[in-house]
């Protein structure tokens, strides 16, 4: 179940999503920072929000773990994002920073998975304020090439007030914000997240990025038609008999 603050950034993702045109290359999308599947720093359910410091994923029964990470070395900044199946505690196939999943539909209108990002610069001296943070993807609406000022925006909050927030999380699924998606097409889906340093900050950009493979499910034979299938093929073996 989605939390409130879920919703509060759910809305403020969408916010601004229709005023947005970012002509970003698909294939950049997807090359960009591939990363070994892995667990993040924190994502539990329990973690407490701090206004203006802590925004938790929040919600019930969060599991870390098969995230595309990006660590900053030196500061220890990290920011990551996943796909997910949503209600669901296993885990989707990974194969580089591309997740794969069937069609289908968790609600009306909306598709199985949802997209998770993370963004934790807690202990490194850096807070929001020293980055412009964006997150581009093809999925409409819900791109943002600001996300503080979104937020801000979204909250109705005054400008910077969000400039010490620390810890980010959230969960979305693609087809809010009237994106116009599809549950049941087949097709690929790319995220990328960045942080770029403001002027005059001393911070590290950081970039990550994943994709979600929509593909059918290869169906099963049915009983029928696998011995059709057998007999065809016993019959192509079958030698020839001399009159």
């Amino acid at each position: 179940m989605r939390s409130t603050s879920h919703r509060i950034v759910g809305a403020a993702f969408g916010a601004q999503g229709t005023l947005i045109a970012l002509g970003v290359s698909l294939v950049a999308l997807v090359l960009a920072l591939p990363a070994t599947a892995a667990p993040v720093t924190e994502w539990d359910s329990s973690t407490v929000a701090v206004p203006g410091l802590i925004i938790p994923i929040g919600g019930a029964g969060q599991v870390n773990g098969n995230f595309v990470v990006a660590d900053d070395p030196v500061s220890g900044a990290q920011i990551a994002l996943r796909a997910n199946r949503r209600f669901s505690p296993v885990p989707l196939p990974i194969a580089g920073n591309v997740y794969s999943i069937e069609p289908g539909e968790s609600a009306p209108g909306l598709p199985l998975w949802n997209y998770d990002v993370h963004i934790d610069l807690r202990g490194t001296g850096f807070s929001f304020d020293d980055f412009v943070i964006s997150l581009v993807t093809d999925v409409a609406n819900h791109s943002t090439p600001n996300l503080q000022g979104t937020l801000e925006s979204a909250l109705a909050l005054p400008s910077g007030v969000l400039s010490n927030v620390v810890l980010f999380q959230t969960s979305q699924n693609p087809g809010f914000f009237a994106s116009g998606i599809d549950p049941f097409q087949p097709g690929t889906y790319n995220f990328r997240l960045d942080l770029t340093p403001r002027a005059g900050s001393q911070a590290t950009a950081l970039s990550v990025a994943m994709a979600v493979n929509v593909v059918p499910t290869p169906s099963a034979l049915s009983g029928g038609a696998f011995l059709f299938l057998w007999l065809s093929l016993a019959n192509r073996r079958r030698p020839l008999r001399s009159a």
